[in-house]
C-alpha cells in the first residue's frame, strides 16, 4: 500500500505503512539485518522527495551502514548509496562531505567497471552539478563532457 501512495505522490498517507514495513521487518529480522535496507531507502527516498533531507539522510545511512557490514567497504551495490547520500549532503549545503561521498560513489563504480561504465555517468552528472552550483564551472563542463561521451559510446 505504501509504494502504491508513494507513486501516486501520496507522502502522508504512505509514511505510515512504510514505517509499519520497516517495524515488522526489524521485529521478524533484527535491526541490522540486510533485509531490512530496502524499506529504509523507500522510506529515505519518501523524505528526501518531500525535500525533508533532515529526515531522509539517517535512514539512508543506516541502510549503508547495513550493507557495508554485509557486503563490505568496496561493494558496486553501496555506490549508489553513497551517491544518493551525496546529492542530500548538497542539498543541505554540506559541501564538504557531499564531495567526500561522490568521490567516493566514482572511485568504487570505476574500480569494478574501469572508467567508461555508465553508472560512471550518473555519478559524473550529479557530480557535475554540484561543482557548477558551487562556482566550479570548469571541473563540471570535464565532468559533464565524460559523462555525454560515456553515454555516446554506450549508444553506439
Amino acid at each position: 500500500m505504501g509504494e502504491n501512495f508513494f507513486l501516486q505522490d501520496k507522502y502522508a498517507e504512505a509514511e505510515p505503512f512504510y514505517k509499519q514495513s520497516l517495524g515488522i521487518y526489524e521485529k521478524a529480522l533484527g535491526p541490522d539485518h540486510p533485509g531490512v535496507v530496502d524499506v529504509l531507502n523507500r522510506l529515505g527516498e519518501l523524505y528526501q522527495d518531500q525535500k525533508k533531507y533532515a529526515e531522509a539522510i539517517p535512514l539512508y545511512k543506516r541502510a549503508l551502514t547495513i550493507e557495508e557490514k554485509a557486503l563490505g567497504l568496496e561493494h558496486p551495490d553501496l555506490a549508489s548509496a553513497i551517491n544518493n547520500l551525496a546529492t542530500l549532503y548538497h542539498y543541505q549545503g554540506d559541501n564538504t562531505t557531499a564531495e567526500t561521498f561522490y568521490k567516493k560513489a566514482l572511485e568504487i563504480y570505476e574500480k569494478e567497471y574501469g572508467k567508461d561504465h555508465p553508472l560512471i555517468a550518473t555519478v559524473l552528472e550529479n557530480m557535475a552539478e554540484f561543482y557548477e552550483k558551487t562556482g566550479r564551472k570548469d571541473e563540471s563542463k570535464q565532468l559533464t563532457d565524460r559523462a555525454k561521451k560515456i553515454y555516446s559510446n554506450y549508444q553506439k
